[in-house]
């Protein structure tokens, strides 16, 4: 693709917040982690009409914020990560709002917010699918993912949703 000879391949909208930092995990441990953080984004922009990564970034005060969106931080992620953690609970609440203004069930708003939060988890070692984990695959390895969002749509389709 077009990113691939960049040091962090892809849409910087769309990769893991905590690459924009210093100190970050390494790409080459498991390329499909950006994979499933990009859905995650995706999925966001869906339900809220707005980049998760924007929005974090927006809640970020300057002095915490990476050199690529304007910001003045030169340390390590680990070092402001609290800051990160209470704007990604910021944004999940978002999604959490917008679904309730739909009228979505809270049953359904509960499994987007678990997988929001796997996908998008500001802890690199946390992000996935932690049944994934156990069974030594990479926690973001597409296929349950998929199979969750099948059987939402079904739910809702049986629910006449």
């Amino acid at each position: 693709g077009p990113f691939d000879g960049l040091i962090t391949p892809g849409d910087a909208l769309y990769m893991p917040f905590d690459l924009h930092y210093s100190g970050a995990v390494s790409l080459a441990s498991d390329r499909r982690m950006i994979d499933g953080y990009s859905l995650g984004c995706v999925l966001f922009n869906l339900l809220t009409g707005q980049s998760y990564i924007k929005i974090i970034a927006s809640e970020l005060h300057p002095d915490h914020t990476p050199f690529r969106f304007n910001g003045l931080w030169t340390g390590s992620y680990s070092a402001i990560k609290a800051y990160v953690d209470s704007a990604h609970s910021k944004a999940l609440v978002l999604v959490q709002d917008e679904l309730r203004k739909l009228g979505v069930p809270d049953l359904f708003i509960d499994e987007i917010f678990v997988t929001l939060e796997q996908l998008l988890n500001t802890d690199p070692a946390r992000r996935g699918h932690p049944r994934n984990r156990k069974v030594g695959i990479s926690p973001c390895d597409m296929e349950r993912y998929v199979s969750q969002f099948e059987h939402l749509i079904t739910r809702a389709m049986i629910q006449g949703l």
